[in-house]
């Protein structure tokens, strides 16, 4: 599961956040020379940056997805040009980088690349759901991920539980009809092209007419993330995250991904068979690069929910704990190179980020911005919140508003500081969004 996103009718694209943003230009013609001008300057003004902090610029690399703000991120830590492409084009993105928004995404996804300097390319959240998008983008640039045929047969949920029951792992029973299910919740009705746990839904007796539909048995448990690197002949693991699924505290959907609290400390036995998960996967299906597997823990049972075959909303979280870089670790397999996976320093506390979803239409203004401006990043460099949201922006009940992090020495105690974070959040944007029936300050 991840955080997918935006726009107008957003929910026809598969995306949570409904926002309406301005977009650099009204047509694909004035559009490209736009974003080629923007880009130039912008890597210019970036790499000067970089140089001034000391970090030697290794290459400039596009990033695609619904919400590529944590990717970029990470692959400017690492010492990468990141230039990026997504729904939102939010504050801290277009900071980091030259950004261009996608307003119907992913199908103008390949004619916006087309508008951007030659050079790889990696994707996040939502993609691994359309490989025909990823398949066109390929044919422009080297992808540094899994490519269309690999998404196509791991994100089967069918021939990944045959993979996995074949190795003596566990996988939930599915179904492709509902015929003779128990209408007491005990089923889930899944999408094939969910992400972020959208188009989850508890089955009550639905049609199954939808040809995009299965059912999962619900497995009870504690919902994780482990998080591998993939190479040609090995599998190594990163770490393992809790998922915070549908918390209420932050006004997420049933089933909707709010957050992840790390790492995950595990026996002996369970994180051997973490391995085994990992290995399985990467041999059967040849992943590589950051890939991610949902599960659930049911005492001491491992339960394989999905694959993620790509960089996942959990990696920033175990960067911060680990001291790592793990887009350095994704692009260095993805070339073919042999991946150690070795923390740099390894913290004795635990990290946490959560989503904020608005619980009532509001509009982003200044005062809230200037209220977010107030939070001062910590000595370690690392943001308390991020995925800020542009002024003007209209934000629907029940979408993302923005994201917060915390720490602390136990995994409760960081579960407790992001529940206030947000709750401070929350009280902002009351203030703020008092307003959300009169006319934006600043209106897309």
């Amino acid at each position: 599961m991840l955080e997918e996103e935006h726009g107008q009718e957003r929910r026809k694209t598969g995306c949570p956040k409904h926002r309406n943003r301005i977009s650099g230009a009204e047509s694909l013609e004035k559009r490209k020379p736009w974003i080629r001008r923007d880009i130039s300057r912008k890597i210019s003004s970036s790499e000067a940056s970089l140089f001034f902090l000391g970090i030697p610029v290794k290459q400039v690399i596009l990033t695609i997805g619904a919400s590529v703000r944590a990717m970029a991120h990470s692959a400017r830590r690492a010492g990468y040009q990141p230039l990026a492409v997504d729904c939102f084009a939010d504050r801290d993105l277009v900071e980091c980088c030259a950004t261009a928004r996608a307003n119907r995404y992913p199908a103008d996804l390949a004619e916006i690349v087309d508008g951007f300097p030659s050079g790889p390319w990696m994707y996040t959240g939502g993609l691994e759901n359309h490989p025909d998008v990823v398949k066109e983008i390929s044919r422009q640039r080297e992808l540094y991920g899994n490519d269309a045929n690999v998404l196509s047969r791991v994100r089967d949920p069918q021939r990944v539980a045959a993979v996995l029951n074949a190795a003596g792992l566990r996988f939930p029973p599915i179904r492709w009809a509902n015929q003779g299910l128990p209408v007491d919740g005990s089923w889930l009705r899944k999408s094939i092209r969910s992400a972020g746990g959208l188009l989850v839904e508890t089955y009550c007796g639905q049609s199954d007419s939808d040809d995009q539909r299965y059912f999962q048995k619900r497995i009870v448990g504690l919902p994780c993330s482990i998080l591998y690197v993939g190479t040609c002949n090995a599998t190594q693991l990163v770490g393992a995250t809790e998922q915070l699924v549908g918390s209420g505290w932050t006004g997420a959907s049933s089933f909707g991904y709010a957050g992840s609290i790390g790492p995950l400390c595990v026996n002996p036995e369970l994180e051997m068979e973490f391995h085994r998960i990992g290995d399985t996967l990467r041999s059967a299906y040849g992943l590589v690069g950051l890939f991610g597997v949902d599960v659930i823990l049911n005492g001491n049972q491992l339960w394989v929910l999905e694959v993620n075959p790509r960089y996942t909303a959990s990696v920033e979280v175990l960067e911060r704990a680990f001291g790592i870089y793990a887009v350095e670790f994704h692009i260095a397999a993805c070339r073919g190179k042999n991946v150690l996976v070795k923390p740099l320093n390894r913290s004795a506390l635990q990290f946490g980020k959560a989503i904020c979803f608005a619980n009532e239409p509001t509009i982003v203004n200044r005062f809230f911005l200037e209220w977010i401006s107030g939070h001062h990043p910590p000595s370690d460099g690392w943001m308390v919140m991020a995925d800020i949201p542009e002024e003007g922006t209209r934000i629907a009940a029940g979408r993302p508003v923005m994201t917060v992090f915390a720490s602390a020495p136990t995994a409760e105690q960081v579960r407790g500081r992001l529940a206030q974070r947000i709750a401070e959040t929350r009280q902002a944007l009351a203030r703020n969004g008092s307003q959300a029936a009169q006319p934006p300050l600043y209106r897309p």
